[in-house]
């Protein structure tokens, strides 16, 4: 008896380190199902801490690594579509990475429900007055972080898709403007701001700042 439960003893730290190493590997192979499953495993070992000297563990910024393995089950989620899932476990993030993942998939559940109520009412009468149910929600959200400027560039860019779907347009400009302030080569942020600046007065309240960008990404 004794041999064998020294056959099976393992290393705890080690195996977990080796789940993320696993896990990180599975996600960009696109097998996502395996991802979903070994950050589940993950989370399921949050008390069993890896030292800072650990590889998965050298991240830039501190308050995301405390979030790695919250992030991991949830963005193993929101790669499987399961959008409010992911939702569900991020509603604390206070890491930028964590909270962008966070409003994200709570837009995406309120995108994939509208589409989905498309199709059951059979009537394509009804598509157009179709709304995300989260748009109102997320932009309180995101309007109270906005007005203590405490929103990175990438979600920046989704308040401004917020504003545009909520036809709040000049707001959904300016929004985008700051947002290529921060990420000059946010390409999603071009292309919604050059779908919005169809006049001369929303052309001069972005002209300053795009021309600044496209001096940048001429360097």
């Amino acid at each position: 008896m004794t041999n064998m439960a020294e056959s099976l003893s393992f290393d705890i730290l080690l195996s977990k380190s080796q789940l993320y190493i696993s896990q990180k590997e599975c996600t960009e192979r696109g097998l996502l199902q395996t991802s979903k499953w070994l950050a589940e495993m993950i989370i399921a070992l949050d008390d069993v801490l890896l030292s800072s000297e650990s590889e998965t563990c050298q991240l830039v910024d501190p308050l995301f690594a405390s979030e790695l393995e919250l992030y991991l089950l949830a963005k193993s989620y929101f790669d499987l579509r399961e959008y409010d899932r992911a939702a569900y476990f991020t509603p604390s993030a206070k890491s930028d990475k964590l909270f962008f993942l966070h409003i994200y998939s709570k837009f995406m559940a309120g995108e994939k429900k509208k589409n989905d109520d498309r199709v059951d009412t059979h009537n394509s009468s009804l598509a157009p007055d179709t709304e995300n149910q989260y748009l109102r929600e997320l932009r309180a959200e995101l309007e109270k972080k906005h007005a203590d400027a405490s929103l990175d560039g990438y979600s920046l860019y989704l308040y401004g898709v917020i504003l545009q779907k909520l036809d709040l347009t000049s707001e959904a400009v300016d929004v985008l403007c700051q947002t290529l302030h921060v990420v000059p080569m946010h390409w999603g942020a071009w292309l919604e701001l050059s779908m919005l600046v169809t006049d001369k007065d929303l052309v001069g309240i972005c002209q300053t700042v795009l021309r600044f960008q496209l001096v940048m990404l001429t360097l």
